[in-house]
């Protein structure tokens, strides 16, 4: 289903199938796991993220240096969209704080996060970093006349 998926976005969003594979492998590895319902979500957020590349650097195609930023678009605006409608469950990506030292002598354990932030508090943190990519754009802007 997936390698179907591939193609069809391939043609659609004027990303290639490696590329979209690449997409799906990124998001498999940050633990999610796909339904069959979320290809259309997929898609929707691949070719918004498209556009929007298309349109800010006034291009006809995606220029290759902006596919690793493409990727982490595309994926920050499927985790969002799939988190507004409540639908996270399924992530496995561990936002608990991690570790930053470690005192044996009485145990002293110091976290190297924020106590204030929540798991949720991290995940849009995380989801920031992934969409902060946008200001690449500007090196591949086109003036419009």
């Amino acid at each position: 289903m997936m390698e179907q998926y591939t193609e069809n976005m391939a043609l659609q969003a004027m990303f290639s199938a490696p590329f979209l594979q690449g997409v799906i492998d990124l998001l498999k590895a940050l633990g999610y796991t796909f339904q069959d319902s979320d290809s259309i979500i997929l898609t929707f957020t691949t070719q918004k993220v498209n556009e929007e590349i298309l349109n800010s650097c006034n291009v006809s195609r995606v220029p290759n240096g902006l596919y690793q930023c493409a990727t982490g678009l595309i994926v920050a605006e499927f985790l969002m969209t799939k988190k507004n409608m409540g639908q996270v469950d399924g992530l496995t990506l561990n936002f608990e704080p991690v570790l930053k030292s470690i005192q044996e002598g009485d145990t002293n354990i110091v976290w190297a996060t924020d106590a204030g932030q929540s798991p949720e508090q991290r995940f849009d943190t995380f989801i920031g970093y992934l969409l902060a990519g946008r200001a690449q754009f500007v090196s591949y802007r086109r003036l419009k006349w």
